[in-house]
């Protein structure tokens, strides 16, 4: 029952108002009512259907297809007119309007109630605020009063006057012509007659029959085409947009079509298929407040908006709306004249260059085609940066079926090559730019690719992939704007070039990009590289020098590899370009196609990872050089050592070298440009830093890389062509048959040290300093030992050196033998010189000048002292008279000889027979002090005889005395009791030992030491008792002496010296005396 009620209770409510509206248009004009009946008989033929009031007369009369004038007539139009204007008049609209919106018109504050129109007006601007549904549908239906006739339309063209008069658009019964010749004359109208006209044209584009103009002129085509599409919301323009290249389309048509497009890009809401399907997306964008604060908003500024949406996120911008930009920006790139700027600053060369050229894209491409870097003069700057803002505006480079031209072009390469790939993001015109030199690219497609690249290459924002990985790297470090469709239209001032070129401000920060844009990064130089072989800078500047030194050079990359090396003999502007090349190459190894195809399966076996290491591939495959999958590719080592024999010439050729050390070589090293001579002068301010302990004047990145390059030099004698040119005959006389590689010929070299020639022994020399103070550069330790320092050295601290930590643990039972050989070397070769050892040289320099300075005082720069330093040092440390920072780098040194005697040179020297016939089975213990300790357990039994052994065991034995740390075996017996007793006591001085022996003595039953360090310390009081052998009273006792010092050539030469001095004084002296006697005896 309530059912009924409620449906009879609707029926009477639509009865009532149909009533009510029939009244109010009655009351318009009751009058006008019976005249437009009575004039307008014939309405039939144009709208069979039912009229059931005159507004549908109206609508029938203006939505007609076919001319009014010869069915209606002349009086029937009149009519209608007369019927319309009275329709607008203020009360006779609110009285039309107040059954539908009778509660918006009391919110809505309409001005002018005297103006005729003014009423349908104010609601038309204001249709998005009113809130009742029915109200807002009824306003729609009567928009179409708007373009009924010039007098409702003149209230929309109020600011119109004086262009309707300046370009003939007057005022007449034809209304749609007035609007139309505004809309041809849009970009040359005043700013407000301009955005009213755009405003009109936004309500035209929601019904094609608003339009009068288009919707005459395209008859036929709207019933070939789009007899299906449902007039209203704009559907019947996309769908004669989507058919305006087809061959039944009318030229009056394609004219009105292009109208309406142009209002398309000069106001995106002409648009309604964009508008409706961006709707939400440019709400939630905000980028009608973020790209003008104007009404009318371009086209390619709401493009640009959700392009850059869609950058930052892939849900940014909804699937459907994506869609309508593709078709919009194809739209763009269809056309020229579309984009006004270009027609206008590319005329002429339309006109000149690609007069033959036709629509579809092709004009657009023609210009592309003359914009290259060879044909700078074929097109002007002002064209070129218009072409520039269209490719960004259509944004190509994400989606490739945007440009008609490469689209039909590359079809077939597509479907064959990337028919897996889903277009958009840059996915297909990465992978079509990744078969260029492929068998399945054509010519065409190519061609295409190419044009596109060029602009890619100078605006990294067109690659859509790259963009995504490297926009806030951009942004950061090459300014590059807050947002990718920042700064579009470039400043008129900048025409010519573009504003910034952000791809090569890339390139020179990668030590500062992430990995992902590092990786996108790689990919389009990779692809730059496979696209060409000779670069066209190159190609220009080099065509001379290409033909005198590479004319049989002509495989991929020989060319440039040619000019490369022949770099010193190129002409200036030739050597200009390979030098800069060179230096971009050294940073990607993507650019040299050698290596690439050389060296791809060493690359995927051993460098895969490069990224998780943060380093290199080039770095890479020199740090894996020596590996045995290496030996196998020898095409590729052969292709890495070049490149590294290219890298010499220049230290700028090093890319990450040159980046951490381009200021400090500039500071220190000013003219410097050889690598190896760059190195060797940062090496020296590195370690005079180091010895004098001063601020590092060279930060830690440059010192990595310096490490870096040393190691390099070190790895290969070919490298270090200074070294190999002053040991030339040196390495042919002991090192011919050592191999090149693996730091081979500079060990040899430093094994034979004493036989060198004088240049060479002081390359050695200062090789063997930088080394042993900076051991990261000695590359047969760090190759040698690379498990060892992963095992026991893996945290390092700054400061710390790797040999450094390898000593602490050489004596470990799982520490690899052949590292121990290495390092016990090193430590031997750091006894030899204590400017070898950077912590004794710097924590006793004091020491040395004040109590050692007749042994340094004819030191040679770069020639060993061979241990009379420390021997001196060790004098010094047994009468207490050294610093304590300097006794404690001693009592290290001591304590290390004291573990291995090999350690201790004089020991070596003078107890080698007792060595061999007391401890041989003991000598092979080596890093336990069991040879030492034997030797002392000698002497404290009588068994040594020889009295320099003698006397240097009894040395030992007082360096102990000195400091308890310089005997290890004693101090780990009784290190529990010295901690014990004995710990308030300050080390050094012979002052723990004091203790710990007074402990000993103590007759207190409570103070006992443990059973080993009472046995231990027992013999060592009893040896401390063995007196020094009493001086020399003999020439036997002489000859021994000098013959078991290890300076007995100095005292042979000084005996020598003494000898010859007396024959020469008795040959002279001798024949004076004879002449004085014979003179005598006359």
């Amino acid at each position: 029952m309530q059912i009924c009620y409620l449906c009879y209770y609707v029926i009477f409510y639509l009865i009532q108002t149909s009533y009510f509206i029939e009244k109010c248009l009655v009351g318009a004009s009751n009058k006008e009512e019976s005249r437009l009946a009575f004039e307008c008989k014939n309405i039939d033929k144009i709208c069979p259907q039912i009229l059931k009031n005159e507004l549908d007369i109206l609508e029938c009369v203006h939505f007609s297809d076919s001319p009014s004038t010869e069915l209606l007539g002349e009086k029937c139009q009149n009519e209608v007119w007369t019927y319309a204007a009275n329709l607008l008049q203020y009360k006779n609209m609110q009285d039309l309007l107040e059954p539908y919106c009778r509660t918006d018109m009391q919110t809505l504050t309409c001005k002018f109630r005297d103006r005729p129109g003014a009423l349908l007006k104010c609601f038309i601007d204001n249709i998005n605020d009113i809130k009742t549904k029915e109200c807002a549908n009824f306003v729609q239906r009567l928009r179409f009063l708007t373009f009924l006739d010039a007098r409702a339309l003149k209230l929309f063209i109020e600011e119109c006057n004086d262009d309707v008069n300046r370009y003939s658009c007057a005022l007449g019964k034809n209304s749609e012509m007035t609007l139309s010749c505004l809309q041809r004359h849009l970009l040359k109208l005043q700013k407000p007659c301009q955005m009213q006209v755009l405003h009109l044209s936004e309500l035209q584009a929601e019904n094609i029959k608003y339009d009068r103009q288009l919707f005459m002129k395209c008859g036929s085509e709207r019933h070939q085409f789009c007899k299906d599409v449902t007039v209203g919301s704009g559907q019947v323009y996309e769908c004669l947009l989507q058919h305006k290249d087809e061959p039944g389309m009318s030229s009056q048509c394609s004219n009105e079509l292009l109208r309406h497009e142009q209002l398309i890009a000069q106001d995106y809401q002409v648009s309604r298929g964009l508008v409706r399907a961006c709707k939400e997306d440019i709400k939630n964008n905000r980028c009608r407040k973020s790209v003008s604060d104007d009404r009318d908003i371009r086209l390619a500024q709401i493009l640009l908006c959700l392009e850059n949406a869609t950058r930052y996120g892939p849900n940014s911008v909804q699937p459907k709306c994506k869609e309508e930009m593709l078709a919009h920006r194809k739209m763009l790139l269809e056309d020229y004249r579309l984009s006004p700027e270009l027609a206008n600053s590319c005329q002429r060369e339309i006109s000149s260059l690609c007069k033959k050229m036709e629509l579809g894209g092709k004009t657009i491409h023609c210009l592309m085609e003359y914009a290259g870097t060879r044909t700078p003069k074929r097109i002007s700057p002002a064209c070129y940066k218009e072409l520039e803002n269209l490719l960004k505006e259509a944004d190509v480079g994400e989606d490739w079926r945007a440009d008609p031209v490469l689209w039909k072009s590359c079809q077939s390469v597509a479907n064959v090559a990337c028919h897996n790939v889903i277009g958009g993001e840059s996915r297909m015109m990465s992978c079509l730019m990744g078969k260029i030199g492929t068998e399945v690219m054509t010519l065409e497609c190519e061609k295409s690719l190419r044009q596109i690249l060029y602009f890619e290459a100078r605006d990294f924002k067109l690659d859509p992939l790259l963009f995504k990985a490297c926009h806030e790297e951009a942004n950061k470090l090459c300014v590059s704007g807050h947002s990718w469709s920042f700064a579009t239209r470039m400043n008129s001032k900048s025409v010519g070039q573009p504003s910034t070129f952000v791809l090569p401000c890339l390139y020179t920060n990668t030590n500062k990009l992430n990995a992902a844009c590092l990786l996108e990064l790689r990919r389009v130089m990779r692809q730059r590289a496979l696209s060409v072989d000779l670069h066209p800078m190159i190609e220009m500047f080099c065509l001379e020098d290409l033909s005198r030194y590479c004319n049989e050079k002509t495989g991929k990359g020989e060319e440039i590899l040619c000019l490369q090396d022949n770099l010193e003999r190129l002409t200036s502007d030739c050597s200009v370009a390979i030098y800069n090349f060179t230096e971009v190459q050294s940073e990607y190894m993507e650019l040299n196609p050698i290596i690439t195809s050389n060296c791809k399966e060493v690359i995927n076996e051993l460098c895969s990872n490069v990224q998780i290491k943060d380093q290199d591939v080039m770095d890479c495959l020199i740090e894996k050089k020596n590996d045995p999958l290496m030996k196998l590719h020898l095409k590729c080592r052969a292709s890495v050592e070049h490149q590294q024999l290219i890298s010499l010439k220049d230290y700028h050729f090093t890319y990450k070298f040159k980046k951490a050390c381009k200021v400090h070589v500039s500071r220190f090293c000013p003219g410097a440009k050889i690598k190896s001579e760059v190195v060797r002068c940062l090496s020296e301010v590195i370690r005079n830093d180091t010895l004098l302990e001063q601020k590092p004047h060279v930060p830690k990145e440059c010192h990595q890389q310096l490490r870096a390059q040393l190691l390099q030099l070190r790895e290969n004698i070919d490298l270090n062509p200074k070294l190999k040119a002053d040991c030339a005959s040196d390495i042919r006389e002991h090192c011919s048959k050592v191999p090149h590689g693996n730091a081979k010929v500079l060990e040899c070299l430093t094994s034979k040290k004493r036989f060198l020639s004088d240049m060479c022994r002081r390359r050695i020399f200062n090789i063997e300093k930088q080394e042993l103070t900076d051991s990261f550069t000695d590359y047969t330790l760090i190759s040698t030992c690379k498990a060892m320092l992963n095992k026991f050295c893996p945290n390092m601290s700054a400061n710390e050196q790797p040999l450094t930590c390898l000593k602490k643990y050489k004596y470990a039972e799982d520490f690899d033998y052949n590292c121990r050989a290495i390092v016990v070397k090193r430590m031997l070769e750091q006894i030899s010189d204590y400017r070898f050892n950077p912590n004794l040289h710097r924590e006793c320099r004091n020491d040395i000048s004040n109590l050692c300075y007749s042994v340094i005082a004819n030191q040679m720069d770069e020639k060993e002292l061979e241990g009379k330093v420390i021997q001196c040092l060790k004098v010094q440390f047994r009468a207490g008279k050294l610093s304590s920072n300097c006794e404690h780098e001693m009592v290290v040194i001591l304590r290390e000889a004291a573990l291995n005697y090999n350690l201790n040179l004089l020991l070596v020297d003078v107890c080698s027979v007792e060595i061999a016939e007391l401890c041989e089975n003991l000598s092979d213990n080596i890093g336990k002090g069991e040879v030492e300790e034997c030797l002392k357990q000698a002497l404290y039994n009588g068994q040594i005889s020889n009295k320099l052994c003698k006397q240097e065991i009894i040395e030992l034995l007082n360096e102990a005395k000195a400091d308890i740390h310089a005997d290890p075996l004693l101090y780990k017996a009784c290190s529990r009791d010295i901690e014990f007793y004995c710990s308030h006591i300050q080390k050094g001085a012979g002052r723990q030992l004091e203790c710990i022996i007074g402990v000993l003595h103590d007759n207190n039953p409570q103070t006992r030491l443990q059973w080993s360090c009472e046995k231990m310390l027992k013999e060592r009081v009893e040896m401390y008792k063995i007196k020094a052998p009493k001086k020399l009273e003999n020439l036997q006792e002489l000859y021994g002496q000098v013959y078991h010092s290890p300076s007995k050539k100095y005292f042979i030469v000084v005996g020598m010296s003494f000898v010859g001095m007396i024959f020469i004084l008795g040959m002279f002296c001798g024949r004076a005396m004879r002449r004085s006697i014979i003179g005598k005896n006359k």
